[in-house]
């Protein structure tokens, strides 16, 4: 019988798929982009079933397809149906996270991105050590097997992780397989990407969102068609359609940029593991500062340390560096209102004048992030979010959080008294920098200069030796590896330590702990400097000691006392509503309506005001789930939460998280 009918998903909150009537003469099969009438006007939509079964309302014909075959493959399809499931949201919402915005492309376009070549080249094959070999080894016993594994891969900074990932992917290319590499960051990781290039030549696609979008949709269908089969890019590479992926890696696997922060907030690392264990892969994450949960479930469930396992989960070590040393930190405290410290500033000058390169971080992006008023005391805000406004050094006053941006004010909006800037970010260190150190070669690199310059060519020069000092935010933390770098300075190390985060202290270890890495990665020694205030704080005395055990021997005991994950998961509900009376209704209304349906096994917290309170100018309350049954919870909120939602109106809206990775 004639398939006449096709359900389609679109990109919008819709639980189920729609279906029309497929006109005579058109194939369209799973998986096309076609446009259907809605409403009132014309929508693309994605093929997800071809059937016999007309409904039993009035259907629409459909209007056209937008491409000549898929856009995405049936496995894309199954997977988005599992998140709407895992992550209670629509189907076609994760559906059209999966592929980047569709984009015709001329015949000519089309020769022309064919006919781009990567050739490949012999790249410097370093030996491994022994530690690299067994890790490497038992990757490959794995991919052989073909049968699912996941595989924590903790390396100290410059163990040598990225050498084992190369190979791993080649591995898999051998065993005719494919396989993908995602990264937190494209644009920090030139000397990878070069790398990747050289080996892998044309088998390799880069998916991320600093590509032109023509040739990042011309590559990402090259990869559904089985013309490339390596993969790299950053957090939505995950759902790359490549055929028969062997190995999924994360670098980086403790980067919170693996999470999605608009419907569905999916996790990358989630998702990678639930492509892993139905396409029979192996997931590879790595870290020289691996998640809490990461390194509780690896040394937990490592099926060598624990045979009767019921997940094949193995954690391998990396302690010895692949060259250089790992460098000797120590504390200094911040000198008042001084933009750096005497002792870190004669560090800087000698480390210049023996002609070798230092990074400095301060994780403050602007000028000066306060302005407060000399009378009234009150901090200048944004009028749209709770946040104060950070002075930038054009003048301008800017909302990190919203974009909010006004010239620079000279009185008081409450009182009319003067204002004063204070405090000190990035910006005002790059300028004290360039007048102390005229004959410097200095660059920053943060999200404000991103804008503006090209970041690729500012790492390249620095790691070709042609800049002196490079400073800025988190930016600079990772991806690294110049053997010219024998100084590290961190200014303000303690700050992000009191935020009311239970994951706060981990944060800032891990950035510690990477940034530090950047030193010693050659022959000579490094040095590394933590400004801070608070020189005894436990966190910055651990990471002085680079003690990662030790960090998440005390980190794991307080989380186990206190009931946060790895022992209890978290699903995070927020209310946001442009009238905060609105807001506080709603989230009270939800809270009765769960506290009837929580067990022995849950524990909610709330509801109450989110620690960034108005943002966007929506005023935002939440409450917290706490539990040991979150597929239990998850049930209760999918049969719950439509029909609340359903009496919201327009005034309020619902964010739904599993496993959140952030409070604020």
């Amino acid at each position: 019988m004639f398939h006449r009918y096709i359900d389609v998903l679109l990109p919008y909150p819709l639980d189920q798929s729609l279906t029309y009537l497929l006109p005579e003469g058109l194939e369209v099969d799973a998986g096309w982009m076609v446009e259907v009438p809605l409403q009132n006007r014309t929508e693309r939509a994605v093929v997800v079933e071809r059937h016999s079964h007309p409904p039993d309302v009035h259907i629409k014909e459909m209007a056209t397809p937008v491409f000549e075959g898929p856009v995405v493959s049936e496995a894309q399809i199954e997977l988005a149906r599992w998140m709407a499931e895992h992550y209670l949201c629509a189907p076609g919402e994760a559906l059209f996270k999966m592929f980047p915005s569709p984009h015709r492309l001329s015949k000519k376009a089309k020769s022309d991105l064919a006919s781009v070549e990567r050739p490949t080249s012999p790249a410097e094959s370093l030996i491994l050590n022994d530690e690299q070999s067994g890790v490497f080894s038992l990757l490959c016993d794995e991919l052989d097997a073909g049968r699912h594994s996941v595989h924590l891969l903790h390396g100290i900074t410059g163990s040598g992780k990225t050498e084992i990932y190369i190979r791993a992917l080649q591995h898999a290319l051998d065993i005719k397989r494919s396989g993908i590499l995602l990264v937190p960051e494209i644009s920090l990781t030139v000397q990878t990407i070069n790398r990747l290039q050289s080996t892998f030549g044309n088998e390799l696609a880069l998916l991320h969102s600093g590509r032109r979008p023509k040739e990042r949709f011309a590559e990402y269908m090259d990869v559904l068609a089985g013309r490339r089969r390596i993969v790299v890019g950053t957090r939505s590479a995950v759902f790359a359609p490549v055929s028969r992926p062997g190995i999924i890696i994360l670098d980086e696997e403790h980067d919170a940029s693996y999470r999605e922060h608009s419907t569905p907030r999916y996790d990358a690392r989630q998702i990678a593991r639930r492509r892993c264990e139905t396409e029979s892969s192996v997931l590879l994450l790595g870290s020289a500062t691996p998640r809490v949960e990461m390194r509780y479930a690896a040394e937990r469930f490592d099926v060598r340390r624990n045979p009767e396992s019921k997940a094949r989960f193995f954690y391998h070590r990396l302690t010895e560096r692949a060259r250089g040393a790992l460098p000797d930190v120590q504390i200094i405290e911040q000198q008042g209102d001084a933009d750096i410290s005497r002792t870190l500033l004669l560090e800087i000058e000698k480390n210049f004048e023996s002609g070798r390169q230092t990074v400095l971080l301060l994780n403050r992006r602007g000028y000066q992030p306060y302005i407060q008023c000399r009378t009234c005391k009150s901090v200048v805000e944004c009028p749209r979010c709770s946040v104060g406004l950070t002075a930038h050094r054009d003048g301008r006053l800017l909302c990190h959080q919203c974009g909010w941006t006004e010239r620079e004010m000279k009185q008081c909006r409450s009182c009319g008294g003067p204002l004063k800037k204070q405090g000190t970010a990035v910006q005002k260190v790059e300028e004290y920098l360039l007048t102390r150190f005229p004959s410097m070669r200095i660059e920053r690199l943060d999200t404000d200069a991103a804008a503006k310059i090209d970041v690729e060519d500012v790492l390249s020069r620095f790691l070709q030796g042609e800049i002196d000092l490079l400073t800025g935010t988190q930016m600079i933390a990772k991806g690294l590896d110049s053997p010219g770098v024998t100084l590290v300075g961190v200014l303000q190390a303690d700050r992000g330590l009191a935020l009311p985060d239970f994951r706060a202290q981990e944060r800032v270890f891990s950035l510690l702990m990477q940034v530090a890495g950047r030193a010693g990665r050659g022959e000579e020694a490094g040095r590394v400097f933590f400004e801070a205030l608070n020189t005894e704080h436990p966190v910055l005395l651990l990471a002085r000691e680079q003690n990662y055990d030790r960090f998440f021997a005390e980190e794991i005991a307080e989380r186990r006392e206190s009931g946060y994950p790895p022992f209890k998961r978290l699903i995070r509900i927020l209310i946001r509503s442009r009238e905060e009376a609105v807001a506080v209704k709603r989230i009270e209304e939800l809270a009765s309506l769960l506290t009837t349906e929580l067990s022995d096994k849950d524990e909610l917290l709330g509801p109450a005001p989110a620690p960034l309170t108005k943002l966007h100018n929506n005023y935002r309350y939440h409450l917290i789930l706490k539990t040991t049954a979150p597929d239990r919870l998850r049930g209760v909120l999918k049969e719950r939460l439509p029909a609340f939602k359903a009496r919201l109106g327009e005034k309020a809206f619902v964010e739904l998280e599993f496993d959140p990775l952030d409070m604020l």
